[in-house]
């Protein structure tokens, strides 16, 4: 017959109290994540009205708004980092290596092997502005 062998009641405690501190410690890091992500970045503010349908480019990024939906990318290409500023026949295109994506930024034609960086943002319905970080 095996003895049981009891827990003490500090070691019990230490454990009750790592088990509630993991997710707290998880849920901050992850809030914590965003707030560096966006840490060093440049926030952008537009009107949604400012935003035309179909494929915009400006600055460093690609719009692809179709009427409520809107898709934002980096505009620099996958493969070297090019910037992408052409639109023809459906198709983004990279001028340094030829690189085709579709407007979803998926890669049609490489050399680039990877689909364009989505870009995260919000929708302030209030002000009709959307934000995002570059």
């Amino acid at each position: 017959m095996k003895k049981e062998k009891k827990i003490s009641r500090r070691n019990f405690l230490k454990i009750v109290s790592y088990s509630a501190a993991l997710p707290s410690l998880f849920l901050w890091m992850k809030s914590a994540q965003g707030k560096i992500a966006a840490a060093g970045k440049r926030e952008i503010v537009l009107p949604l009205a400012g935003i035309a349908d179909g494929i915009t480019f400006r600055d460093s990024v690609i719009f692809n708004k179709e009427d409520e939906k809107l898709k934002i990318f980096s505009s620099s290409c996958t493969h070297l980092g090019c910037k992408i500023s052409s639109f023809k026949n459906g198709e983004l295109i990279c001028p340094c290596h030829g690189s085709r994506f579709d407007g979803n930024g998926n890669v049609v034609n490489g050399p680039a092997l990877n689909p364009l960086k989505e870009i995260r943002y919000s929708i302030d319905r209030k002000k009709e502005t959307v934000r995002f970080y570059v």
